[in-house]
């Protein structure tokens, strides 16, 4: 999202930030169901550009999700915009990062583990939001992050078997659960 202006008082800060009228993905896959892969290259491909935009800059988002997509008009013309960077910071490629934060349905292996990470953590949180695109739910669910992280190390995810394969392969690369073997932003 554009930051068109930021203004302060004594007591707050103020942004004033690019209105979406679109709503938000999360809203569109509740409305709408499961998207056509068409659909969901659109948003992806747009959300590949964000996120060229944000690694440029070393910037880790740390809290991709459906909710956090917006739209800049109503379903299905709008640009898909990356806001809510809450959890965002710096992190040059060769840092690592161990703070357990962001929404945990779309949360990376390695972070569940309390592991150290970089940014492929992203990579994973687009695998779940690609995933959820396709089939209108996330790739796992658990009651906790205990029980989403024994989900996630216990069993693959229900693929969609109506992709073509080059979709299929996409997927499966970004739910890699050992970040060595996930796509990297490059690729």
């Amino acid at each position: 999202m554009r930051l068109h202006e930021v203004q302060t008082t004594e007591r707050h800060v103020y942004l004033v930030l690019e209105y979406c009228p679109g709503g938000d993905l999360n809203q569109v896959i509740r409305k709408v169901g499961a998207q056509s892969e068409a659909q969901t290259r659109i948003y992806l491909v747009q959300l590949a550009h964000g996120l060229h935009h944000l690694r440029q800059r070393n910037l880790i988002h740390r809290d991709l999700k459906p909710q956090n997509l917006l739209l800049s008009a109503a379903y299905p013309h709008g640009t898909l915009k990356i806001g809510d960077f809450g959890f965002a910071r710096h992190m040059p490629e060769q840092d690592l990062a161990e703070t357990l934060c962001g929404s945990p349905l779309y949360m990376a292996p390695e972070i569940l583990r309390f592991h150290k990470y970089d940014a492929k953590a992203d990579l994973w949180s687009v695998g779940a939001i690609m995933y959820e695109l396709l089939t209108a739910k996330p790739p796992y669910n658990g009651q906790n992050h205990v029980q989403l992280l024994k989900n996630i190390e216990a069993r693959e995810p229900k693929f969609p078997t109506t992709v073509s394969p080059p979709c299929l392969k996409l997927l499966t690369s970004l739910l890699q659960r050992d970040p060595m073997m996930r796509l990297c932003f490059d690729d």
